[in-house]
């Protein structure tokens, strides 16, 4: 008898003969959507073959020893007793044959658009569904990654080579073309997408949350482009020559997306000077006409509440005080 621990249902399994003393390593060969189509012991012998329809079922007439372990789609236990046939997905039970799952979706509130009952959006191609209650898919580790990469280090990371190669990390197609000297841009990104195809998949639930950071804006500490006129750039020009002085002031924007204590980009308007100190984030506004302030100030504040805003008339003379 073979005993298959849980433990290892990511990669394969250990099994045991009846005594308990001698081990054998089984391992998984699975598709780009986590599905265990084989098992092959450390002999290199194929246990079992499974072929699955799109959303789940499993292929009655074909396949090799389907009751040797019940590891199938997506990688879940396959629960057939007294003929259920329902896979385990942690926080909900899903019937491959209908298909959907067999109870709501807990987050189903952030996901108004679908029914609370489907499964991956309806498109078992690309996602998959890791715990019953989020799509994923695997482009978005690749997105974050990448992402990261390029707000830590600006846009010239999207030139360098370590950016795709630390991102495609469990792949080894392409490396070449991504570490190659000669390639140009577009055939290191180019190579960096194809590559993406093959990535473990990330929670695009979780993804909601750092996706903004794919979006973050490297700090340029007050260097940009004047905007405004004369007196509204030497104005903001004067508050962040005071600000650089600061040992204590770090993340000085200059005209730049409104981000928030994080770096995460919060909305698409400008503030003229963005920093931070201690530990908050401060937005600060100059405006000739008050009506121009209060438009800038509620949208300020509603992008980011927690942060500490300055709205100033460049007719008051009036300056940040730290």
């Amino acid at each position: 008898m073979i005993l298959f621990l849980q433990a290892f249902t990511v990669c394969g399994a250990i099994g045991f003969t009846n005594d308990n003393t001698v081990p054998t390593y089984h391992y998984y060969t699975q598709d780009h959507l986590g599905n265990n189509r084989a098992v092959v012991n450390d002999n290199g012998t194929v246990e079992q073959i499974t072929h699955y329809y799109p959303f789940g079922g499993t292929y009655a007439d074909v396949g090799l020893n389907s009751s040797l372990q019940p590891y199938k789609y997506n990688g879940k236990e396959l629960d057939r007793m007294h003929g259920l046939n329902w896979y385990e997905y942690g926080h909900r039970q899903y019937d491959p044959i209908v298909p959907v799952f067999t109870k709501v979706d807990p987050d189903c509130e952030d996901y108004p658009y679908i029914s609370p009952y489907a499964y991956c959006l309806n498109n078992p191609i690309l996602h998959i569904d890791m715990d019953g209650r989020s799509v994923w898919t695997k482009m978005a580790k690749a997105a974050v990654r990448v992402g990261k990469r390029v707000a830590k280090n600006g846009l010239s990371a999207l030139n360098q080579a370590d950016t795709y190669v630390s991102a495609f990390s469990d792949i080894t197609d392409d490396i070449n073309t991504l570490t190659n000297s000669d390639a140009t841009t577009t055939e290191r990104v180019m190579a960096g997408i194809s590559l993406a195809s093959e990535l473990a998949p990330v929670s695009l639930k979780d993804v909601k949350d750092v996706g903004r950071v794919i979006k973050g804006i490297k700090p340029n500490n007050g260097s940009a482009k004047p905007h405004g006129g004369n007196s509204h750039n030497e104005r903001i020009d004067n508050l962040i020559k005071r600000l650089q002085k600061d040992e204590n002031v770090t993340n000085i924007r200059k005209n730049q997306k409104q981000v928030d204590i994080d770096g995460n980009v919060v909305g698409n308007n400008r503030p003229d000077i963005q920093f931070d100190k201690n530990g908050v984030h401060t937005n600060v506004e100059y405006d000739n006409r008050k009506s121009s302030s209060l438009k800038h100030r509620q949208k300020i504040e509603n992008n980011d509440p927690k942060a500490r805003n300055k709205f100033y008339l460049l007719n008051d003379e009036k300056e940040y005080e730290f």
